[in-house]
């Protein structure tokens, strides 16, 4: 009789406990064959993904399982089946980011990258091309990005939804040579792929002068902190350009590499780009350039934030008409008269109902 074991796939602990340090083919073929480091055994041991420790297993003499509970580090991965354990859920875990690290141990282990869908469809795909072969000898450790030098954020000053620490705004940059691989990884991916949908935020749109919202220079870390924007480092929303991102995707999208844009993005770059609204991009959050009548829903897309020019006098908001009164432009139909208003999703509001459904079809 024979047990199924159920693995863990949401483990709280692998973004903290497993450390991404870089290795060449050799030293990670060096780790495999490592005795354990206290009894010398090498029948049946684990790799430490924090400090890389290796140890043997509790059918040996428990080595790993002590150093696990001395040391507190999490997520070790056994030579033998390269399977992950986490101590502190006491479970098998399966997550996305360990991948890189099974398929490096595989290849050290067997002399081979292992038999999976990605590599099967790079082979049919990409015969003879030497970029699949660079990709495959390079699954190895990303070498660590380097922390960008950041100015020190200050306490939060009111409850809000930035982020509430240094750490959790503090950016990454890779290395030029690091950045090239994850670039032609991410390429085979793309190229491999059956229905590649990318979903895009504010951060692809930093780069055109428009802010963020949680980042360190973020409109929310800056609000919650009582400090303001640096207007003179912001782009006007009419002057905004669409950045290589947005056009690299609209290539990728013409191309038929990517079926399917879904945004939370409504400064209309995707849009500015050539992209087709609903056909080719859900705007989940609306855009800001688009008005419709509340009477007829005719829609209009205008070349100017229709959210920045409203023809509302702010004194007729009250507590009671508020939820709609504040989407209100001002203006009206070109075709009944009927009053238009913006399709901006406020915080509580409902997302855009046509386009959440080509978001999942």
């Amino acid at each position: 009789m024979s047990f199924a074991v159920t693995p863990k796939y949401d483990c709280p602990h692998v973004a903290t406990g497993v450390v991404m340090r870089p290795f060449t083919e050799k030293q990670i073929k060096d780790l495999a064959d490592s005795p354990c480091r206290t009894c010398g055994d090498d029948s049946e041991n684990w790799i430490c993904l924090t400090c890389f420790h290796v140890c043997c297993s509790r059918y040996v003499e428990g080595h790993m399982a002590e150093h696990g509970e001395t040391s507190g580090h999490p997520i070790v991965v056994s030579l033998s089946d390269l399977s992950f354990w986490c101590y502190q859920c006491d479970s098998y875990i399966v997550a996305p980011e360990l991948r890189i690290i099974k398929d490096s141990l595989y290849k050290a282990k067997f002399g081979e990258s292992p038999p999976d869908v990605f590599q099967a469809n790079v082979i049919q795909h990409h015969k003879n091309n030497q970029l699949a072969d660079e990709i495959a000898e390079s699954r190895t450790f990303y070498m660590p990005p380097t922390p960008i030098a950041l100015p020190a954020l200050p306490e939060k000053s009111a409850p809000g939804t930035s982020h509430q620490s240094q750490a959790e705004i503090q950016e990454y940059e890779d290395s030029e040579e690091t950045l090239d691989l994850k670039v032609k990884e991410l390429a085979e991916f793309i190229r491999a792929s059956k229905h590649a949908v990318v979903y895009t935020g504010a951060g692809i749109s930093t780069s055109a002068s428009i802010p963020d919202y949680r980042g360190p220079q973020g409109v929310w870390t800056l609000q919650d902190r009582g400090q303001k924007l640096d207007r003179s480092r912001i782009s006007s929303l009419e002057d905004a350009q669409p950045t290589l991102v947005h056009r690299s995707l609209r290539k990728l999208v013409d191309e038929g590499l990517c079926k399917y844009i879904v945004s939370t993005n409504i400064d209309n770059l995707h849009v500015r780009s050539g992209l087709v609204p609903l056909d080719q991009v859900a705007e989940l959050h609306g855009n800001c350039f688009v008005e419709y009548c509340v009477a007829c829903k005719k829609q209009f897309l205008r070349p100017f934030s229709v959210t920045d020019k409203r023809l509302i006098d702010k004194a007729s908001v009250t507590a009671e008409n508020r939820a709609y009164v504040v989407h209100l432009t001002g203006r009206t139909c070109d075709v009944c008269e009927g009053p238009l208003r913006d399709n901006i999703v406020h915080f509580g509001e409902d997302l855009i109902l046509a386009h959440v459904e080509n978001s999942i079809v």
